[in-house]
């Protein structure tokens, strides 16, 4: 019989999972105990399902003591206690109001920057909400599998491979939800082999749809080879039953791995970009092109970094890690020039198309990796790092690179706006950046209700001592 015991709940870690302590008697009491899906001042009853030597992992089966913030999450895929079957791994906060999330993302940002950056006392705006809570996501990226003989396409169940089939997805747009049903019955129909991971076997990967706020979508089936069985049948009854989908491509990864998208894609019906209006400016980007996915959301995080920034007619800035520019051109229409540096080659392309059909021609790019660019390998960057420097950065997940950083703190900027998508590397990267700069404000902003990831825009100023 699996292991259960009772756990009261103090507070939530980073992860959005709640903490708590094991109660004795035992070998283990005391000892941290992980418990997702739960809330502080819960007392939940739990399912052991890992243990390691100083901490364990529980699942719960009943909440004994619920929190009166504890909701019913409208997602029948969500976890609820006691499950007997996978639930989906897309959402871990459902059960949480949109508005105490909000209290709770700000709460463990500012707990992040005292534990890992050293800052006693972090400079903390009220966070910023998203105007939409569900129905947000502008891109979905489903993957295939076989349930016996039948393909099925759904979300993963967390810390697996176990595809979680849905009929609906209530943080994606209704087009998008509609594009993977009618390609999932279509791939049964027609005998389309899913891609099996023990094997190597199979055809169809994944289907990734992105949609703008116009409602017209790009699609695109990720396969294994180059083939496209039925791809006539396909394109005809895609273009006939969606007119909404502007453009229809082909993706191929070959390779034994998790990273979704491979090197080669096909154009195989349509238009290879979608346009986006965004703070008075029109961009575009394609299927594979970095673009975030709460499109209402991202207009507020954008402002409130181009408003940290405080650029004038004078400023130089450096937008690092650049993606398709948006932040660096919404900076080039306040600054002297701005420049955008980005590694992936096809981001530029789109981010120079950007800045030529907004009229910013004192937006240029360069792509190259970050460091080098910094450190010396770049002449644009040489030219405007004076004593009128600001930089933004909005890194991935890990945060900067030291090297990036080092960078950063011998070319001296004035200002550094920070966009964050993750608490422990900004605290990391700010308490890195802390000989020379000191933090004058953070705000969070919630880019992904239902989770419990953060969005947090930092802005770093220079010591003047």
């Amino acid at each position: 019989m699996a292991h259960v015991n009772d756990i009261h709940v103090d507070r939530l870690a980073l992860d959005g999972d709640g903490v708590g302590r094991l109660a004795g008697p035992g070998s283990h009491a005391g000892e941290t105990a992980f418990v997702p899906y739960s809330l502080p001042d819960e007392d939940i009853r739990a399912r052991l399902v890992l243990q390691k030597q100083r901490f364990s992992r529980w699942i719960p089966v009943a909440v004994a003591k619920p929190s009166p913030h504890r909701v019913e999450p409208p997602c029948p895929y969500h976890f609820r206690p006691g499950m007997g079957s996978a639930w989906c791994g897309g959402c871990n906060w459902q059960h949480i109001p949109a508005d105490v999330q909000l209290q709770m993302k700000g709460k463990l940002l500012e707990e992040t920057l005292q534990r890992i950056g050293g800052i006693p006392t972090p400079p903390m705006n009220p966070p910023v909400n998203s105007p939409e809570v569900w129905r947000y996501r502008n891109k979905v990226q489903v993957p295939f599998g076989r349930a016996g003989d039948r393909p099925i396409a759904g979300f993963f169940a967390p810390g697996s491979h176990t595809i979680v089939e849905f009929e609906d997805c209530l943080i994606q747009t209704t087009p998008s939800v509609e594009l993977v049903r009618y390609v999932r019955a279509f791939a049964e129909r027609n005998g389309w082999k899913p891609y099996e991971e023990q094997t190597g076997h199979g055809w169809i990967r994944h289907l990734l749809v992105r949609t703008n706020a116009e409602g017209r979508a790009l699609l695109a089936v990720i396969s294994t080879n180059p083939t496209f069985p039925e791809k006539a049948r396909f394109l005809s009854e895609i273009r006939n039953r969606f007119p909404f989908v502007a453009g229809i491509h082909q993706n191929v990864q070959p390779a034994r791995t998790n990273v979704i998208l491979g090197e080669r894609w096909f154009q195989l019906w349509g238009e290879d970009r979608l346009d986006e209006k965004m703070l008075g400016l029109t961009v575009s980007y394609g299927a594979a092109s970095f673009f975030q996915v709460n499109k209402p959301a991202a207009e507020k995080l954008y402002a409130l970094a181009i408003q940290e920034l405080g650029a004038t007619k004078e400023s130089n800035v450096i937008d690092v890690y650049c993606g398709v520019g948006m932040l660096t051109l919404l900076a080039a229409q306040k600054c002297r020039s701005a420049l955008g540096i980005e590694s992936v080659e096809a981001a530029i392309i789109d981010a120079e198309a950007n800045a030529v059909r907004n009229y910013l021609l004192n937006a240029t790019f360069l792509a190259m990796p970050a460091d080098q660019a910094l450190a010396g390998g770049s002449r644009q960057v040489e030219m405007i790092a004076d004593g009128n420097l600001l930089v933004m950065v909005d890194p991935p997940r890990s945060g900067c690179e030291a090297s990036v950083l080092n960078a950063l703190l011998r070319l001296n900027p004035k200002r550094i706006v920070y966009v964050s998508c993750h608490p422990a590397t900004l605290a990391r990267d700010i308490k890195h950046l802390s000989e020379k700069y000191e933090l004058a404000s953070v705000t969070p902003v919630d880019l992904f209700p239902q989770t419990s990831h953060i969005e947090a825009v930092a802005r770093l100023e220079r010591r003047t001592a």
